[in-house]
């Protein structure tokens, strides 16, 4: 894209452009202020040093002074000490910190995820006095942890991790970090991703990260954790106003994606496909920000417009979306033309619940052993949660234990968990996901035809954020039972005008 066009795109008046060649141990540098309407050149440089980390963090330092005296600007005494100290005297531990920023910018992918857990405990290995390093480890582990916490699943075991051993490596990760940087800000985002993600005290977190962004006031990082945390209390508009103060901060794929997400499910449709354009301009390649422009419309009921993302997509990785091919090919043809698609796309799966799911609603035959093998899956994930210290992840557990049952037909049973689940109040408990586990008692209601607690899930799916709308629930023929529930049209008769 032209710089004029990120400008824009990004919501910018300058950008800085510029290289960088190494050769051996030397480094050359070449940076530019620019006008992001005229393009008119404010000020440029050209640094030859050393590749040390100190001559890295001079460069650093002249820099901010260089642009912010090009803009008029002025960098107050505590923000240029900070920008000039160096947080490691290795630079070999330093490269491995940075390898770990990249990934941590893109974590929406296990991938990222997983490397930035490496990188970042590749820097403290080779320089344990490096205290910034060691709340980035501690951070990246939280967050990593949730890869199985914020679904109730199990993927953690087939890594060689556990949710236990993350939450134990990060306290020890804070607590160095603690006292090795206890003034960075990266130390205080540990602190409060600690008490987010490792404890889910959502309202601690706030506490600490809303001191924090004001101590902070330009880091990009702590401003999306207030949002992170507003998020997840049901404070949506905050948690919108936070994130795009954060992509203001530091344009990135991942902060851009996530405000394109709490968009959507606000069901601010034009704001989140304007925000996830923002993040594919960064980076066309970003599933994530496709995945909201797809859902975006899918929820406003523009299904073409859907399908183009899809097939855009697909033209630009050489990959194929079998999954959302599975998906547009139930709303245009119904649970049978799903199966037929998933079969296409990954063969006859007994082990896999949606397949199993597709052949109850397209009247085929559940194979038994295959249903038993659901539920006992279900209960061992569920049995998995118990001596963790995350009730809400067991409840997410409950959930799908729920629809393991119903699609094995043990109707009283899927009945009770179902209820239990609701009953629990998922959305209020935590505002962002909680909606897959309403979601997934409704399905499993919807299975066993009771009718009380289905018309409870749709009240909390189409009132309160999440990716479920009215117009999706006219679509999807998974719903199309709800029509025809007394009580239900005028749920949302209003609704659907």
């Amino acid at each position: 894209l032209a710089l004029e066009e990120i400008a824009r795109q990004l919501s910018v008046e300058y950008v800085i452009t510029g290289s960088v060649r190494t050769a051996g141990t030397r480094v050359r540098i070449s940076t530019q202020l620019v006008d992001g309407v005229t393009q008119r050149q404010l000020w440029s440089e050209t640094y030859e040093r050393d590749l040390t980390v100190n001559d890295l963090f001079a460069i650093q330092s002249d820099l901010a002074q260089n642009v912010a005296r090009s803009l008029s600007a002025r960098i107050l005494p505590e923000e240029a000490e900070r920008i000039a100290v160096s947080p490691t005297e290795s630079t070999e531990a330093y490269q491995h910190y940075l390898r770990g920023l990249s990934h941590w910018g893109r974590r929406s992918a296990i991938q990222d995820r997983i490397a930035a857990v490496e990188a970042f405990a590749a820097a403290t290995a080779e320089d344990p006095q490096f205290g910034e390093g060691w709340a980035m480890l501690a951070s990246a582990s939280l967050y990593l942890r949730w890869l199985d916490a914020n679904t109730a699943g199990d993927q953690l075991p087939g890594l060689g991790l556990s949710a236990d051993g993350l939450l134990d490596r990060a306290r020890s990760a804070v607590d160095l970090a603690v006292e090795l940087a206890p003034e960075a800000a990266v130390t205080e985002l540990a602190r409060g991703n600690y008490l987010y993600q490792g404890l889910r005290d959502f309202e601690g977190a706030l506490g600490l990260f809303s001191d924090a962004a004001r101590r902070f006031p330009n880091d990009s990082d702590l401003a999306g954790a207030v949002g992170n945390v507003n998020r997840r209390l049901g404070r949506y508009d905050d948690a919108l106003e936070w994130y795009l103060r954060a992509a203001g901060l530091g344009p990135s794929p991942q902060r851009l994606y996530t405000a394109a997400q709490t968009a959507q499910m606000m069901r601010s449709y034009t704001r989140a496909l304007e925000l996830a354009d923002q993040a594919m301009t960064l980076a066309p390649d970003f599933r994530p920000a496709t995945s909201v422009k797809y859902a975006a419309h899918m929820m406003s009921g523009d299904t073409a417009s859907a399908w183009r993302v899809v097939a855009e997509f697909e033209r630009l990785t050489g990959t194929i979306e079998s999954g959302r091919r599975v998906e547009m090919a139930r709303l245009r043809g119904g649970h049978g033309a799903a199966l037929e698609e998933f079969r296409r796309s990954y063969g006859d799966d007994p082990s896999s619940l949606p397949y199993l799911y597709l052949l109850r609603r397209a009247g085929e035959d559940v194979p038994a052993d295959a249903a038993r093998a659901a539920i006992t899956d279900a209960r061992r994930r569920l049995a998995g949660w118990q001596d963790v210290e995350d009730p809400f992840a067991r409840l997410l557990a409950r959930s799908d234990l729920a629809f393991a049952l119903a699609i094995a037909g043990e109707r009283d049973e899927a009945r009770r968990e179902a209820r239990q689940v609701l009953a629990q109040e998922p959305m209020r408990r935590d505002a962002l996901i909680g909606w897959t586990a309403v979601d997934a008692a409704l399905l499993a209601s919807l299975l066993v035809d009771d009718v009380e607690p289905a018309l409870q899930a749709v009240d909390r799916l189409i009132t309160l954020p999440s990716f479920r709308s009215v117009e999706w629930l006219r679509l999807d023929p998974t719903y199309r039972a709800l029509w025809d529930i007394p009580g239900f049209r005028s749920l949302i008769g209003h609704r659907v005008e």
